[in-house]
């Protein structure tokens, strides 16, 4: 928390470092969204288990 209020003091000091922050964070998401899914089509995730009889049907009575 302490590192978010150094930076949220840097900009209202100079709010020109609000831009240059903004750019830098767009880049560091853009980067992570673009790794996630190159890392998700080689090893997509997959979901093999088989729902439990209980869920499937309604007790009858």
């Amino acid at each position: 928390m302490m590192a978010l209020a150094a930076i949220e003091k840097t900009i209202l000091m100079n709010p020109g470092r609000g831009v240059v922050f903004l750019a830098f964070a767009a880049a560091a998401l853009f980067a992570m969204r673009v790794g996630s899914k190159r890392f998700y089509r080689v090893t997509p995730l997959l979901f093999e288990e088989e729902p439990e009889a209980a869920m499937v049907t309604f007790p009858e009575g």
